[in-house]
């Protein structure tokens, strides 16, 4: 049996795992723009549980776009029917890794491996959380980059998002 002190628990992983999460959020150009109602993007934090696992249901409500009457006249039959729709997000994991040679390899060096995969980890998951939200937003399939390439060897050509169109009838 080895031992090895430099090795990481599992609590270990997770705290460093958040950290990483934590670091890639700062740098996400996204998170600028994410918040609660006056916000551009809303944070969704309470999930609905499906036959598929859980998702974060959205309903978005349209703004209204009659002019509305004016005056004493009559609103009665001129009622603007109030459009919604529902955007439902499946949960999943996205992760990547980074993986050194060795330890005789680690100590041939000056580098420190876990402060640099860390900061290398954190960017990743920014940009490619970044290049997720702008697809979403765009319209666009996840198979394709955000310069309109097709995206080549991609997992995220598994992930799709849909939008489906519901009415309000006035009461």
């Amino acid at each position: 049996m080895l031992t090895n002190f430099a090795a990481l628990t599992s609590e270990q992983k997770q705290v460093w795992s958040r950290m990483v999460w934590e670091e890639a959020k700062e740098q996400m150009f996204i998170s600028k723009f994410t918040g609660g109602q006056d916000s551009v993007i809303h944070m969704i934090d309470e999930l609905t549980k499906t036959e598929k696992g859980e998702q974060a249901v959205i309903h978005l409500i349209a703004e209204l776009v009659s002019d509305g009457v004016v005056g004493d006249n009559e609103r009665e039959g001129q009622e603007e029917e109030m459009k919604s729709y529902v955007e439902t997000i499946d949960i999943d994991l996205l992760s990547h890794g980074v993986r050194q040679k060795g330890k005789m390899a680690e100590q041939k060096t000056i580098v420190d491996f876990r402060k640099y995969a860390k900061g290398h980890l954190a960017r990743w998951l920014a940009t490619r959380m970044d290049q997720l939200a702008f697809l979403t937003l765009s319209g666009i399939a996840y198979t394709y980059n955000t310069d309109g390439s097709t995206r080549s060897s991609s997992a995220f050509s598994t992930l799709s998002f849909e939008i489906r169109a519901m009415s309000m009838a006035p009461s």
